[in-house]
């Protein structure tokens, strides 16, 4: 049975037909609306300047992404012809994210900027001390974004006016998850930080014991994070504690998790994929794959699909772990997957955003 919150969740993605955060939505869950293909064909794919690190983000109609070369693009989904290119001018490693009528993305010299959907063009910026490595999160009239400067921000969408910042110990790399007017964030001292959305004040502080580099996937009233020290943790939000530790590699897990009734899926740089049981923490099964995986996968429908630096997507079955199909990129997956309307979008270390399809049969 489907939770209610996941069940929400599905229903506004199917009827919306988008992915407006890198994981997703503000609870990051990395939850999609399937079916996954289970047969891959490439449909389009666009040559950018430099690797691609910026997971693509889809509203009804284009894909939008930034570039190592400072720029933001919106490419229409279908074909992925541009439909505009606005330059910035630093490198671009965090997602876009998008709201009713906007889109805004950090880059590597700090700033933060509101840019329009429809042309392209800069409203508002914003100046941290540090560069932008996650995605912004949007949360009612508020956008939060964390920086390499430590701190978490409260900035008001329309104005891009400072409302709080909150100061952690160390560098802010993930992106913010929102649940329950709280905002969830891990920082590279090891905590995970539990901050009011509306005032900045910390709720509560809760040590993990590693350094923390992926978004924290949220479902009911649970956070799932994985750190440094190759390990995944689940949070019980009530309680404001920790419910289970689940160490599984000597090897860091960048990769951000995702969840379905049962499990939670996310990569490790010892190049597998996991499944663990959402209850206990206990390993389901484990996938190897030929790269490390630093990108979060997704799941839906059964199915779970997943990207590593060996450059291969892969579908697998999300009871089992069993190989449905896999296509090879030829170059390190470095920014997404993501999924929409069966539709694949993809960033690889040779500077290209791909969109892969459902491969057509032929008739008989």
């Amino acid at each position: 049975m489907m939770t209610p919150l996941l069940a929400v969740a599905l229903v506004t993605s199917m009827v919306s037909g988008t992915w407006h955060h890198h994981r997703g939505d503000g609870g990051q869950a990395g939850q999609c609306v399937g079916p996954i293909p289970t047969e891959l064909a490439p449909l389009w794919k666009v040559k950018t300047e430099g690797p691609m690190l910026s997971t693509p983000v889809v509203d009804d109609a284009y894909v939008y992404v930034g570039t190592a070369d400072g720029h933001v693009m919106s490419l229409e989904r279908n074909t992925g012809e541009k439909r505009w290119a606005t330059k910035l001018g630093e490198p671009i490693e965090s997602p876009v994210t998008l709201d009713a009528d906007a889109a805004y993305v950090g880059d590597t010299a700090g700033v933060i900027r509101k840019l329009r959907r429809d042309t392209g063009a800069v409203g508002w910026s914003f100046q941290t001390e540090a560069k932008i490595q996650g995605a912004a999160t949007v949360s009612g009239p508020l956008l939060l974004v964390g920086s390499y400067d430590r701190n978490l921000y409260g900035l008001e969408r329309a104005t891009g006016a400072e409302r709080w910042r909150y100061t952690t110990d160390h560098h802010i790399h993930a992106s913010p998850s929102v649940s329950d007017k709280r905002a969830m964030v891990g920082g590279c001292d090891g905590d995970l930080h539990i901050v009011d959305i509306e005032s900045g004040q910390l709720k509560k502080r809760i040590p993990l014991g590693a350094q923390i580099g992926t978004s924290a996937a949220v479902a009911d009233g649970e956070a799932y994070i994985g750190h440094y020290g190759g390990g995944l943790v689940a949070v019980d939000l009530k309680a404001q504690e920790i419910a289970w530790k689940s160490q599984v590699s000597r090897q860091p897990v960048v990769s951000s998790p995702a969840i379905t009734e049962r499990s939670v899926f996310f990569g490790s740089r010892d190049r597998h994929l996991r499944a663990v049981d959402r209850a206990s923490g206990e390993t389901r099964w484990r996938f190897r794959t030929k790269g490390r995986i630093d990108t979060g996968p997704v799941a839906c429908g059964g199915r779970v699909l997943t990207g590593s630096r060996g450059g291969r997507l892969t579908v697998l079955s999300e009871e089992k772990g069993a190989v449905l199909t896999s296509y090879d990129l030829g170059s390190p997956i470095t920014a997404g997957p993501v999924l929409v309307d069966g539709q694949i979008y993809v960033g690889t270390g040779d500077g290209h955003v791909h969109c892969l399809t459902a491969k057509k049969r032929r008739s008989p």
